[in-house]
């Protein structure tokens, strides 16, 4: 399929801005008249016609009566995105499962698979991903307008390598050059936090109001995105958001002296999941994921064990929480995964730990920690990765899918 990028060559930078500002206005309000979105996006009337010219030419957006029953002259018309015209690819993998997935431009599931990951080589794996994922497309007539690629660990986003991932053991893959080989369109590639810092900025409602933010995604690990003037910051060699490796203190004497461990070890799932099994009789599938989502289950029907293992989990997150805020000082720490499900019962030990540790004590726990309400970072990442490569503004979107969307998938 033919990359289906909008701007050809050297585009103008703003143009490609004034593209997404349009294109988030028509999202958010579901559907817009031409004089609204001059009205609310500052531009004029003639951007607004071309750049809705070019939308509804490539079948992003099409336009409709206000009022059908209107029997004669011209009718007033609304702007609404075509979701059947445009798609977008996604591949998540993940160290036990990969999620294969065709989504729409507003991010909902429209086709979905699941995969075992298999021991072989990471060329012949995601040449078979993509080969997936392009058995899942054929009975879509829509056009593909890219495939977004997640792993847990370090990505170069420029080059789309896998530099190194440790839960996945790759090292310097060239991923975004392999599935772009079989699929002939455009691939981005990104670590699972970053790529859900994106989605938290795109998708998430609770995240519309701030462009300095730390998004911290508890899963096999401990991972996180930073984004800085709704731009997601990488860092030297895209090390940027490895909050796993932060030591926080296990145990404190009065002379001041600590033991510590890295927060990977502590608040992670794979962490949570070594806890409940010292503390039940319960036999946990040896998958971390599906362990997690039982123990998360148990705790919800009041299973001691797994309420303990939660809650630990939660005291040393809201230690590193308390670290990341004493490092970057962002105006909100969102966080996401399966422990937010509980989030009543965890936010306690998260926040006063965030209160004990912060230096900042003007901006309590209860202001600065949110629990995010993306369903899937992953997945809703991966979508966000393919929409702001092609309008270069990271702030695409404002719906964000919900429960129904996402729960027949999971």
């Amino acid at each position: 399929m033919a990359d289906d990028r909008m701007d050809v060559g050297n585009s103008n930078l703003l143009k490609r801005l004034n593209r997404s500002k349009i294109l988030s206005l028509i999202l958010e309000r579901g559907t817009v008249s031409r004089s609204e979105l001059i009205r609310h996006s500052g531009l004029n009337q003639s951007t607004i016609s071309r750049i809705v010219d070019e939308f509804i030419k490539a079948g992003l957006v099409h336009e409709h009566s206000k009022d059908e029953s209107v029997p004669m002259g011209r009718k007033p018309a609304n702007l609404s995105i075509k979701k059947e015209g445009k798609i977008i690819g996604v591949i998540i993998i993940n160290p036990s499962i990969v999620d294969i997935a065709v989504c729409d431009i507003t991010g909902s599931v429209l086709k979905h698979v699941k995969l075992q990951m298999d021991k072989d080589e990471p060329e012949n794996l995601l040449k078979i991903y993509a080969a997936k994922l392009r058995e899942i497309l054929v009975p879509f007539e829509a056009d593909l307008m890219g495939v977004g690629v997640t792993v847990p660990g370090n990505v170069s986003s420029e080059t789309g390598i896998v530099l190194d991932d440790q839960y996945l053991k790759w090292h310097n893959v060239e991923a975004r050059k392999i599935v772009q080989s079989e699929l002939d369109c455009r691939v981005v590639v990104e670590s699972d936090a970053k790529a859900g810092a994106l989605a938290q900025l795109c998708f998430a409602p609770e995240a519309r109001d701030y462009s300095n933010f730390v998004f911290v995604l508890v899963d096999y690990g401990v991972w996180g995105g930073i984004i800085v003037k709704n731009r997601l910051y990488s860092g030297h060699k895209n090390m940027a958001g490895q909050f796993g490796s932060i030591l926080v203190p296990v145990q404190e004497s009065e002379n001041g002296c600590c033991l510590a461990s890295e927060l990977d070890n502590l608040a992670s799932e794979t962490a949570i999941v070594s806890r409940y099994k010292e503390l039940s009789s319960l036999t946990l599938a040896e998958d971390i994921d599906l362990s997690t989502r039982l123990i998360v289950f148990n705790g919800q029907n009041g299973d001691d064990a797994a309420i303990q293992s939660l809650k630990e989990a939660a005291l040393y997150l809201g230690k590193g929480l308390a670290y990341i805020n004493n490092t970057y000082a962002p105006e909100k720490i969102f966080v996401a995964g399966k422990i937010t499900q509980l989030w009543d019962m965890v936010f306690p030990q998260i926040s006063e730990q965030v209160d004990k540790y912060s230096h900042d004590c003007s901006k309590p726990a209860t202001d600065l920690v949110a629990p995010s309400s993306l369903v899937w970072a992953s997945f809703e990442g991966a979508t966000a990765m393919v929409l702001q490569d092609i309008f270069a503004s990271y702030k695409v979107v404002y719906r964000h899918p919900t429960w129904h969307d996402w729960a027949q998938w999971k």
